[in-house]
């Protein structure tokens, strides 16, 4: 809910009533449309659009430019006024009733030239003026006069005001004198911004191809009375003057708690998205924390155990802005009681090891398709008995362009909307629509606390400007339930579901949810021999264990994209490619002899009762595809007869779903030293990486797994194990991304020290 006071512009009212008392949520909304000169626009078009159903209310202004509208049905409706969107939006309660007046300037031209403004100054080159405003205009140029006021008229003396060129990357800078001027000679045919002090864009000047021009422009500033202290990117308010400045609106955000109503004493942040500062605040008795924020900008407001809460939105408003927000505080129990840092299983964030593959394995030998590479990453030794064997395998040719069957369901929610995530993930999507198919049917679903249908499923024939459109209407905002989407995008497949077509939901998110893991793996129980499912997870701190499961349990596969190379290689490479499969049905096998342990093959589930040979399903392989799977085998007992029976890998697949099983094979015989015994696993540069990765995820699963089953002994000796393995593989911490996994462990390792301390703690009082 936001309420702006905007001299000569905009007043919206917000006059909430009681909710409790009412079982159907409704809204009675009063709307006056007044034109540019705030004269009453009678005769206006004022419409009201629901944006899931695309039900339309329409009404006719009258004398006063007024009409009225009662919403009892729907979520979300946007406001029109002569087709315009006024950049508007009415949410309708799930209970009570809201009272809704609304005084808004019908000025399409003004709106579109605010939107033209910028908010970004960097790298500008400033060129610094002093005239006194009586001079002759230049050649070229024309006389600019800008005056400052208060809001009762007063001149401003020492007001810095500069003339913005965006284009260029120029401006112009002056002082106010003490008749409140800043004066310039400013090129003629442009159109300048203008800053006054620190607000940002406070008005513009259009300047015409006119000589001997002379303009005025006369603006009010009333600088913010406000104490502020900095702590790096922390800022700390003391408002002196609890009322709208200009460029920066006055906010009240009122804070409950869940369950237990309003909630005093409570720290607030608002983060900047796309930038680096955060305003901290704290709730008073009322529940009530108050800012004054610079207009032009997005926050994202979080709780000390409450993350990516709701996002206020600043860039689409100006003058003089009041605005408000009532929350509800829920706070996360990992983050409020400290021995919930350490994860359980399903919680885990593990960076897949096969990402960091950038060796390119030898193409197949035709006429196969499929191709494998087989490598020692050190050899046994009487002391060192444990070796890993590198698995690569390629696939190379033609797949069938099969017909497509697509949805897509996109994350919205309000942490989607930092590190550019939901505009990157918009244009992605976008670039990939243009390379579909005609024939091909597709749906686009979008979810934050609710399920929003942005494309019903349909064959795609000539509507991509149509789904391009929807696409780029996406905002983010709001919480996260992805259960309905998904179940959706399921039934939407199915209805068009044909065996020899590529029929795929694809799930687009940063993968924190409100449902459980196994609630949504039933959810894809009945449709996983039909559907397969790919999932996407955006940013660098996705969840990884929770888009794994998915793509796993969907015979899919799981990308990761966190910067706007990795969108563009995922979407027009990696999701394009799985429209074309090679090879299908795609099964790994590895044999060995009995003296011999399988002790791990990293990335690989086996299957069920598979031991010797181990047996893997693969999700099927596209042209290109250049994987790779890591397995570490131990000697039962030392002897160099190892070297005289091979470890056979197979490849099994077919190139057609109904076609023959095609069989490809290697071997490799083990490999003895005598030596030292120091072990010298994965001596090569990328192999020991990506031994390294592989190693730190198996650790962090058994450390998870044996911290839910009770066993903080067992996680606490494996995370100190593998530690001390990584020190001596990565001695110079040399490498950002081992060193990140490894500041990961030593925070899990302090957090289990902690949770000793806090039970011996407990034990001694209990025992005083």
């Amino acid at each position: 809910m936001m309420i702006r006071t905007i001299p000569l512009f905009l007043s919206l009212l917000l006059l909430p009533s009681a909710r409790a008392l009412y079982a159907q949520g409704e809204v009675n909304l009063n709307i006056q449309v007044k034109d540019a000169k705030q004269k009453p626009l009678s005769g206006a078009s004022i419409a009201l659009v629901e944006t899931t159903s695309g039900a339309r209310l329409e009404k006719t202004a009258d004398a006063m430019g007024k009409a009225s509208f009662t919403l009892s049905e729907g979520k979300l409706w946007k406001l029109f006024v002569n087709d315009f969107f006024m950049e508007r939006e009415i949410e309708v309660p799930e209970i009570g009733r809201t009272n809704r007046n609304m005084t808004l300037t019908y000025n399409p031209e003004l709106v579109e030239r605010h939107a033209k403004q910028s908010f970004d100054r960097f790298n500008f080159v400033w060129t610094a003026q002093n005239y006194s405003g009586n001079e002759a205009p230049l050649v070229g140029k024309a006389m600019v006069r800008v005056k400052v006021t208060t809001r009762t008229g007063t001149p401003q003396k020492g007001i810095s005001v500069r003339l913005v060129h965006g284009t260029t990357k120029t401006g112009l800078s002056a002082l106010t004198g003490a008749n409140g001027m800043a004066c310039f000679m400013a090129d003629m045919g442009k159109s300048y911004d203008i800053d006054v002090a620190e607000v940002l864009n406070l008005s513009y000047i259009d300047i015409k191809n006119k000589p001997n021009l002379v303009l005025t422009s006369t603006l009010q500033y009333d600088a913010p009375k406000i104490s502020e202290t900095r702590y790096g990117d922390t800022i700390v308010q003391r408002i002196l003057r609890e009322e709208a400045a200009s460029g920066r609106a006055y906010y009240i955000l009122t804070i409950k708690r869940y369950g237990e109503g309003l909630a005093p004493n409570e720290t607030v942040y608002l983060s900047e998205i796309h930038g680096k500062d955060v305003y901290v605040g704290y709730t008073d008795e009322k529940g009530e924390v108050k800012f004054l924020l610079p207009l032009g900008k997005k926050y994202m407001v979080h709780f000390n155990f409450e993350k990516d809460v709701d996002v206020i939105d600043l860039t689409k408003v100006f003058g003089y802005v009041n605005g408000g927000m009532e929350l509800t505080y829920r706070p996360n129990p990992k983050l409020e009681n400290p021995e919930l840092f350490i994860p359980k299983k399903e919680e885990l964030f593990l960076v897949e090891f096969e990402r960091f593959l950038q060796k390119q394995y030898p193409d197949p030998i035709k006429p196969d398709k499929v191709g494998l590479f087989l490598r020692w990453g050190n050899k046994f030794n009487p002391q060192s008995t444990e070796a890993l064997l590198e698995i690569g395998y390629t696939a190379k040719g033609d797949g069938m362009q099969m017909p497509g069957n697509y949805s897509f369901v996109l994350d919205r929610s309000g942490s989607m909307a930092g590190y550019y995530r939901i505009e990157m993930l918009k244009l992605s999507l976008i670039e990939l629509v243009k390379l579909l198919s005609p024939n091909d049917y597709v749906s686009v679903i979008a979810y934050d606390d609710d399920m929003q249908v942005i494309f019903p499923h349909q064959k795609l024939s000539n509507n991509k400007q149509a789904l391009i459109k929807a696409i780029e209407a996406i905002e983010a905002g709001g919480g996260t339930d992805m259960l309905a989407s998904m179940k959706q995008g399921y039934e939407f497949v199915m209805s068009k579901y044909a065996k020899n077509q590529n029929n795929r939901i694809i799930i687009l998110s940063d993968g924190y949810d409100n449902n459980q893991p196994e609630v949504l793996e039933k959810v894809q129980e009945p449709y996983n021999d039909k559907v397969s499912c790919t999932s996407v997870g955006v940013g660098e701190d996705y969840n990884y264990a929770l888009l794994k499961i998915l793509a796993e349990k969907g015979r899919g596969v799981l990308h990761h994209v966190a910067d706007s190379a990795g969108f563009r290689k995922v979407f027009l490479h990696g999701l394009v490619k799985e429209m074309k499969p090679v090879a299908y049905d795609v099964k790994l096998e590895v044999l060995y002899n009995d003296k011999l342990v399988a002790e791990h093959v990293y990335g690989r589930t086996p299957l069920p009762g598979s031991v010797n040979p181990l047996k893997y399903q693969l999700p099927n392989l596209y042209d290109g595809t250049n994987e790779v799977a890591l397995a570490v085998f131990s000697l039962k007992k030392a002897d160099p007869s190892i070297q005289n029976e091979p470890i056979i890998v197979r490849i099994r697949y077919k190139e057609k779903l109904d076609g023959p099983e095609i069989m490809v094979e290697e071997k490799i015989y083990p490999e003895w030293e005598e030596g030292s015994g120091k072990l010298k696993m994965a001596v090569e540069k990328e192999q020991k990486k990506l031994y390294a990765i592989a190693e730190i995820n198996r650790a962090l699963k058994v450390m998870a797994e044996s911290y839910e089953a009770g066993d903080n002994a067992k996680a606490k000796k494996v995370l100190e194990e593998t530690i001390t393995r990584m020190r001596d593989l990565y001695p110079l911490a040399d490498d950002k991304d081992i060193k990140a996994l490894m500041d990961s462990m030593e925070g899990y390792l302090e957090a289990f020290k902690n949770l000793a301390n806090k039970k011996e703690l407990q034990k001694k009082k209990k025992g005083s």
